[in-house]
């Protein structure tokens, strides 16, 4: 015969940001001014679920896996740089929600 599990697990994840040095924009060029790594971006939160159904079965098992990383879509910053077209700053974010499906069979 074949036993069905069901399951869900989670993993939450708080981190401070990472550090950058600061840097002053003159005429579309950029320069590293002050102290390195002297600044920090704001501090990240994540919360990753995952609910699956487990099959094992004589010589092998089988995995179907919903999970959803980032699962409350916080807006967490990645990096800083310089847009030469808009002539500014622009913070970049990591990716907000994102739901994978999978199967995996182990024999």
């Amino acid at each position: 015969g074949k036993v069905r599990t069901w399951g869900v697990s989670g993993r939450v994840t708080a981190a401070g940001g990472l550090r950058y040095t600061p840097f002053v924009v003159e005429r579309r060029d950029f320069v590293y001014a002050g102290e390195p790594w002297s600044e920090q971006l704001n501090g990240t939160f994540r919360l990753d679920l995952r609910v699956y159904l487990k099959t094992d079965r004589k010589g092998r098992t089988g995995m179907w896996a919903l999970d959803l990383q980032n699962a409350t879509g916080m807006q967490n910053e990645a990096f800083k740089y310089y847009d030469q077209r808009k002539g500014e700053v622009v913070t970049k974010y990591q990716l907000g929600l994102i739901p994978n499906l999978s199967y995996r069979i182990e024999f």
